[in-house]
């Protein structure tokens, strides 16, 4: 939850405060009997029988893969289970793991030459850094479940939230143990509206703070579930699940933890399509396969559901030599992928093109680590995602004359909202927007709190807020490209 803009009527307020969503009702995921260890990152806790109450699972932090055991047999990607199953010749028939089955199967674009990576995958984009994905997996526990005890040892800001909380994430995170608070290392905020009554997955849930935030905000009738892969993490917040539902005055708990990996959710028994909304906060950057989370995370959400979630990106590819520094890892920074890579990636997994809700530059402070990233950028950004019906985002943004007018019914947005940059609307003016942000509000849960003018039947061009133009000299020699700003005075930070 990054922080809110204030509430001026005359300039959006970025993506602020939470609101209802749709009536679903959501019961506690059963997880498998006993999961198997997967690659990286896996998310915070799980029970074993996926319930809600239990506490005997463990926690991790940002993405810390869990304990290994040593009867577990599982492997990286590409790896059959067991040493003595592979097969030289076969690289591309995987073992019962999902890893290598074709992105087609999953709602990204097949891989169109290499055995288990989409040719248009850079180097940078699948690189496994730490001499692999299990070294990287173990790092991150080592460091999440062992190095650091709280938010305050880490060495740089990367992975603390800046600025400070809205009212309304203030009173929530009122009613949040200290103990689950003192052990949060997310690098943004939950901004989540509309969500009342929604069924929300935290992907690196750690402590649980998001969890116990979302908690309060869905209400009774909602349900969250956090997956992590770090056993001290998990612990903490299943230790503290029967306090939070008794200061939230619940009949019994809406939360849910599970022990897994974010690439691997395949594995924790949750049903495709079962999720209004999908969060994470600061996690995805740790994990080696990211195209797995979103590939994964597209199948689990519902039509008209979105990923909304905050993340470390860098202005260009981190070279592979920073790839292989444990402690940059840890601090995430060496996993962080270049912004351009990862909105092409989210587009060939099937969500439409990410919208940037907020964003800020990652001061590093501290000389030891600025020495060894040298001009590297980093931002923290919050991105949405949005799944549609296959065939219904454009690869641009293009104009068909159509408007829509906010009606100011979002809980804490009366005057203004922010959808993402380029797209924020004052309460009661007539706003053009492109096709794909048209068809973004119409086909999910803010379609109620917006009027819609128009449709798809003539076009008129490249829709010009987002910067792009008849691209032809001759056309601006004429006067007929159209330079308005992008996004004008906008909301989003």
């Amino acid at each position: 939850m990054d922080e809110s803009k204030g509430a001026a009527a005359t300039k959006p307020k970025c993506c602020g405060p939470k609101s209802k969503t749709g009536n679903e009702t959501s019961e506690p995921v059963a997880a498998p009997e006993e999961k198997k260890k997967s690659s990286c990152c896996g998310p915070k806790s799980a029970n074993v029988q996926g319930s809600s109450e239990s506490g005997s699972s463990s926690t991790s932090g940002c993405c810390k893969p869990a304990q290994k055991d040593e009867s577990d047999t599982s492997s990286g990607c590409c790896k059959p289970k067991k040493e003595e199953e592979k097969k030289p010749s076969s690289c591309c028939k995987p073992a019962a793991s999902s890893c290598c089955k074709p992105a087609a199967s999953t709602g990204c674009k097949p891989a169109a030459s290499s055995c288990c990576k989409p040719a248009s995958v850079t180097p940078a984009m699948q690189a496994t850094d730490m001499d692999g994905a299990d070294a990287v997996k173990d790092a991150v526990k080592e460091y999440y479940g062992k190095t650091l005890s709280k938010s305050g040892d880490l060495k740089t800001n990367a992975c603390c939230t800046s600025g400070a909380p809205d009212e309304r994430l203030k009173d929530a995170l009122r009613n949040v143990h200290d103990e689950v608070l003192a052990k949060y290392y997310g690098c943004g905020s939950v901004e989540l509206d509309v969500i009342e009554g929604a069924r929300i997955l935290d992907l690196g849930s750690g402590s649980g703070r998001d969890v116990y935030v979302l908690s309060q905000w869905v209400g009774p009738e909602g349900h969250v579930v956090g997956v992590d892969m770090t056993d001290e993490q998990l612990d903490v917040a299943r230790k503290h699940q029967e306090y939070h539902r008794e200061r939230f005055g619940y009949d019994s708990s809406n939360v849910t933890f599970l022990k897994g990996y974010i690439e691997r959710l395949e594995e924790l028994g949750l049903e495709a399509g079962s999720f209004d909304l999908i969060t994470s906060n600061c996690v995805i950057n740790l994990c080696p396969d990211k195209r797995a989370v979103l590939r994964e995370a597209y199948k689990l959400l519902k039509t008209g559901g979105m990923m909304e979630f905050s993340d470390v990106y860098a202005e260009r590819r981190v070279p592979d030599e920073l790839r292989k520094d444990p402690v940059l890892w840890g601090e995430c920074l060496s996993g962080a992928l270049y912004w351009g890579d990862f909105e092409n990636m989210a587009v060939e997994c099937g969500f439409g093109r990410p919208l940037i809700v907020k964003d800020s530059v990652i001061t590093i402070e501290n000389k030891a680590v600025e020495a060894k990233i040298g001009h590297i950028r980093f931002y923290s950004v919050t991105y949405r995602l949005t799944k549609l019906e296959e065939g219904t985002f454009e690869a641009s943004e293009e104009d068909y004359g159509q408007a829509v007018v906010y009606k100011g019914t979002i809980d804490g947005n009366e005057h203004e909202y922010c959808l993402g940059l380029g797209a924020e609307f004052i309460t009661g003016k007539i706003t053009p927007v492109s096709g794909n942000v048209f068809a973004t509000l119409q086909r999910s849960r803010f379609a109620e709190h917006f009027s819609f003018y128009g449709d798809t039947s003539r076009h008129f061009g490249p829709f010009s807020r987002t910067g792009r133009s008849v691209p032809f000299k001759s056309a601006q020699q004429l006067g007929a490209v159209d330079t308005t700003p992008v996004g004008g005075d906008s909301c989003c930070s």
